[in-house]
């Protein structure tokens, strides 16, 4: 009997017509320019091939434990790029588990992924070479109205799934995986509320970056709606800085800007009246404060109650007491991006999706009884 050949993939379109993948999905996206004689070259490969990019692959149909999968090995690649994060962001106990979800989430479906950190773009960088036949990207940025045009051109040639991060500059064109940071900021305030606390502090080194914002200002207007006080403390570290003032004025919102560390803990204690409710963005940054706050004599976990985000266990397994925190479901957020991007490559035109994971407060009680991820048994 003669064995069912798959369908074309655009990687057989590409090998045909004799250009990359980036080329092919680039024409079939609209997303860049093609020059005519690789535009001619793809649509007769596409005849020639009979490929249709919105035919779903039977591999994604294919439940799992209901059949073999085909070796990752055979399949082209997927890419998971770190773009523009600092060494902190990129190496942080969340991204390695990001990566890690990632890779067996890849796997599972019979793919490879493989992982770029890139610190900036020029226009000397050539990704294109550097990702080589990868047939799609999974993007991370912190900040991305900090990304170079170079790299807005550039991710206009692939089929392209952001995850984590505040919202998705208009300048890319990508799907988008992430926490809901406006949750995250509700459920906060809502956990320090049942604390019986009176009054409410948000503590952040920056509120540069849109998650971070996003999470702050959803905490401040539950405080305020709820009829509390709320202050918020930050330093003034980006330029942006000044516009985001505006919008703590305009949610009646007291704020106090700082420039270095010292002062900004001590601005948190001159505010400190127990019993005081204390958001702090990342389990890093609450990490790094907390043994300050104590030093200066801050009753914690009596008159002032704490939660930060992101359970990154590392940061926090040495501090006494520990505090709440809220997680993110990175592996959630994982298995979701690469199904996502796999839908995208064989699905170019159809509309963006904007996906959100809501997050939950974890009490401090079970913040380290973190149970072993079950990537292959979630995919469906």
């Amino acid at each position: 009997m003669n064995k069912k050949k798959s369908p074309p993939t655009i990687v057989d379109v590409a090998e045909k017509a004799g250009v990359s993948t980036a080329t092919v999905s680039r024409l079939l996206n609209k997303g860049g320019p093609v020059s005519e004689q690789a535009k001619e070259s793809i649509e007769k490969a596409i005849k020639t091939l009979d490929y249709t990019p919105q035919r779903k692959r039977k591999s994604l149909l294919q439940a799992p434990g209901s059949g073999p999968v085909s070796t990752a090995r055979s399949r082209p690649p997927l890419a998971f790029v770190q773009l523009g994060l600092s060494p902190s962001s990129s190496h942080s106990q969340v991204a390695n588990q990001l990566a890690q979800a990632l890779q067996e989430a890849a796997l599972a479906h019979g793919r490879t992924l493989v992982t770029h950190r890139v610190d900036d773009m020029s226009p000397s960088t050539d990704l294109t070479s550097l990702l080589g036949n990868a047939e799609g990207v999974i993007l991370r940025t912190i900040n991305d109205p900090d990304l170079t045009e170079e790299a807005v051109a550039w991710l206009k040639g692939w089929p392209t799934v952001k995850v984590l991060g505040g919202s998705t500059d208009d300048r890319i064109w990508a799907d988008h995986i992430s926490t809901d940071h406006s949750q995250a900021g509700i459920l906060a305030a809502e956990y320090l509320m049942n604390k019986g606390c009176k009054q409410f502090i948000f503590l952040a080194t920056t509120l540069a970056y849109d998650a971070i914002n996003d999470r702050c200002l959803s905490y401040v207007r539950a405080i305020k709606k709820a009829g509390f006080p709320v202050h918020v403390v930050f330093q003034k570290e980006h330029s942006s800085s000044r516009e985001l003032e505006k919008e703590y004025l305009e949610v009646a919102c007291s704020y106090h800007v700082e420039a270095n560390r010292a002062a900004w803990v001590k601005a948190f204690v001159d505010q400190y009246e127990g019993p005081t409710g204390l958001f702090v963005p990342t389990d890093l940054q609450y990490s790094m404060i907390m043994p300050q706050l104590q030093v200066l004599g801050l009753d914690i976990g009596n008159t002032l109650h704490a939660i930060s985000c992101d359970r990154e266990t590392r940061c926090l397994e040495d501090l006494d007491p520990m505090q709440a925190t809220l997680d993110l479901h990175i592996q959630d957020i994982a298995i979701r991006a690469v199904r996502r991007l796999l839908f995208r490559i064989e699905h170019p035109n159809e509309p963006l999706a904007r996906i959100t994971v809501a997050p939950n407060v974890v009490q401090p009680e079970d913040v380290l009884n973190v149970k072993p991820p079950a990537i292959l048994s979630s995919i469906s």
